[in-house]
């Protein structure tokens, strides 16, 4: 958001999906920040925060737990906002990879030992 936080004036609490006054007239008005609505926005950093282990939506006095280290937990959140402007776009989540593993070894021309070997690599 251009390193502003004028988008947090559009609910009354981080992590909130609810938009607030302020939030409702924008939404109204098809107002976009940066190409997104203000609800988008919102489901952004929801998804955001609770990838990352918050829970919404945030007040005063919530404490968070660092069991991970922050980059993991930064990571988490990355994918889960990457995953939540799929769903915006519709179309596939582009974080899955899932799919690299949905083909039959046996019938491709990776032999066994490859295939294990790639398998190890992606998962490690």
């Amino acid at each position: 958001m251009d390193n502003k936080s004028y988008w947090k004036e559009l609910s009354d609490y981080n992590g909130s999906l609810k938009l607030n006054y302020v939030g409702i007239v924008h939404q109204r008005l098809d107002r976009k920040f940066n190409g997104f609505s203000p609800l988008e926005l919102l489901q952004i950093e929801a998804a955001f925060l609770k990838a990352c282990g918050y829970t919404l939506p945030l007040h005063k006095h919530v404490h968070f737990s660092k069991k991970r280290h922050k980059q993991e937990i930064l990571f988490d959140g990355l994918v889960a906002v990457v995953e939540q402007l799929c769903v915006f776009d519709n179309i596939p989540n582009i974080m899955d990879c899932s799919a690299l593993f949905d083909f039959d070894y046996l019938s491709s021309s990776v032999d066994k030992r490859q295939f294990s070997a790639m398998k190890e690599i992606v998962l490690h």
